[in-house]
This record gives structure tokens, C-alpha cells and sequence, in this order.
């Protein structure tokens, strides 16, 4: 099973670990094997002030819809995409998982192993993963520095003193233009995240405010992010479902080709004069005649 039960264990054994030991966050490491690589792609996605990358093998998932999940992402985690020569989600790993994630700003690289199929590579494959992933480490420790509550702390914190700290550094990033969206955004993330202590109220009490605002200059970075996103999707959708498939997949074409297809004709319908505009007439064609649909 990919349910809550695997979740819940995963999260136990973490607790466990970072009571027994003084765990650095920046140091985190996930992963997991196909159905685990894409518990360990949620979890990393759904959490990502506990870890700093996360390496899941011959499979993956996506991000997560909440601005300030995809955010924190972006800023904290490295994702080692790994999979073999011929396993049969090579396609969805190189044409799809991977150039989305590094299309939206996330630190990715894809590995594509040799004489491998839908299994584990070498201990030395894994430890250059590894290695990967610890290049990473002196840019996560320098956002943590300026904004702590990025991440966890070494020690868990209690459910009061973490919401304090993502409220705090919201309305820190709120003071500057060039991070007034992510402060907003996190400020959204504490109140849900958070509705039943006193840091997800005043959270809603600034976020009121705003709303009030006449003039809104966040709502621009706020499509924008939007757009970002879209176009990533109909890009790495459009790009799985046209090249080649194993077996098992290939009558998901269709599927996979449709729901590109929804993305470009969103992306057309938003600004057809734009380059991404520009891109779905050029992409719509080709995805129309694997839907079936001659329109």
C-alpha cells in the first residue's frame, strides 16, 4: 500500500530518530523505491523544513497545489531522480518528473543507470547521489540563516513555538516587495496548517488586511507563479505521453496526451500572443490527433 499507514511509519521512525539524536534537517536525506519513492516524494513535498533532499528511484510524484509548500520546496530541497536503462518509468522519470521539477526551480538532477531495469542501483551509484545532494548543503544553510523557521529546528519544537516562528518570519517577508508574495503565501500555510492556535488567528487577521487592500501587487506574482507551474505541467505531459512507452503504459497515452492537451489550450486561452501562447499552437496539433480528437 501508498497509503496513510506507510506515511504514519515513516514519520514515527523520524520523531523517534530526532528524539534519540540531534538530527540536522539540512542533512535529511528521503528515499525510496518505486511505490516508497513516491511516499518519499510526498512526504518530502508535504514537509519540507524536515529535509534537505530526497531521492526516490524508479518513480516519483508531484508537488503539492499550496503556494507555500511549492515555495519551500523550491528554496530547500535538492530531488535525485533515479532510474534504470529499461525500467518502465524511465519515460515518466527523464521526460517528466525531472524536467518539471527543474522548470519550476527546484535543484534536480536525473540519474539514468546502465543495464538497470525497475530495480535499486549500485551502493556506489547511491553514493553519488549522495554527494549530490550534500553540494547542496551550503545554499540551504544560507537561507536558513535568513529565514530560520525554513526549516526545523535540531530539537523538535512544539506545535506553538513552530507556528510563532513561521508567523514571525511571514511578516518579516512582508516588509520587503521582492518577498511580499512568499509572506503572504506563509501566512496562508499558518492558518491552515495551524487554525487552531493564536499564531493561524492573527495570520488571518494580516491576511484580512490585505484583502482589503485596493491596489494588490502580489496578485501579478500570483499568476505568474500560477503560468509557471501550468506551463511546466503541459510541458512534461506533452513530453511523456509522446515519447516512447513500455508496454504496461501505453494505453494511458491517450490519457496522459488529454490532459496535456487541457494544460496548452489553458495556456493558449490565457494569452495566445505570449510565447507560451505561441508554444500551444505549435504543441495542440500533435496532442489532438493522440486524444482522438480531430477539433
Amino acid at each position: 500500500t501508498q497509503g496513510p499507514e506507510r506515511t504514519r511509519i515513516v514519520l514515527d521512525v523520524l520523531d523517534d530518530v530526532r528524539r534519540r539524536f540531534a538530527v540536522d534537517p539540512d542533512r535529511t536525506y528521503l528515499g525510496g523505491f518505486s511505490g516508497g519513492a513516491r511516499v518519499a516524494c510526498r512526504i518530502a513535498f508535504a514537509l519540507p523544513e524536515y529535509f534537505g533532499g530526497v531521492v526516490p528511484v524508479c518513480a516519483a510524484e508531484s508537488l503539492r497545489e499550496e503556494s507555500w509548500l511549492r515555495q519551500r520546496v523550491t528554496d530547500r530541497l535538492s530531488v535525485a531522480l533515479m532510474t534504470g536503462e529499461t525500467d518502465f518509468n524511465r519515460g515518466e522519470i527523464e521526460r517528466f518528473r525531472g524536467p518539471l521539477l527543474s522548470d519550476v526551480g527546484v535543484r534536480t538532477k536525473v540519474w539514468m543507470v546502465p543495464k538497470l531495469g525497475h530495480g535499486l542501483p549500485s551502493a556506489g551509484v547511491l553514493a553519488e547521489t549522495v554527494r549530490w545532494l550534500e553540494e547542496g548543503l551550503p545554499q540551504r544553510r544560507r537561507l536558513a540563516a535568513q529565514w530560520p523557521a525554513m526549516r526545523t529546528t535540531t530539537e523538535p519544537a512544539s506545535r506553538e513555538a513552530w507556528s510563532t516562528a513561521l508567523l514571525n518570519e511571514a511578516k518579516k517577508r512582508l516588509q520587503n516587495p521582492a518577498t511580499l508574495y512568499s509572506g503572504l503565501s506563509q501566512l496562508q500555510g499558518v492558518a491552515v496548517r495551524w487554525q487552531d492556535l493564536p499564531a493561524a488567528a492573527e495570520a488571518n487577521q494580516i491576511l484580512g488586511k490585505y484583502e482589503a487592500e485596493v491596489e494588490r501587487p502580489w496578485e501579478a506574482d500570483d499568476l505568474a507563479e500560477q503560468r509557471k507551474f501550468l506551463l511546466a505541467e503541459a510541458r512534461g505531459l506533452a513530453a511523456y505521453a509522446t515519447g516512447p512507452l513500455a508496454p504496461q503504459y501505453e494505453k494511458q497515452r491517450a490519457s496522459m496526451a488529454g490532459a496535456a492537451l487541457q494544460r496548452w489550450q489553458m495556456l493558449l486561452a490565457d494569452d495566445p500572443d505570449s510565447p507560451a501562447g505561441r508554444e500551444a499552437q505549435q504543441r495542440i496539433p500533435e496532442l489532438l490527433k493522440l486524444t482522438g480528437d480531430s477539433k
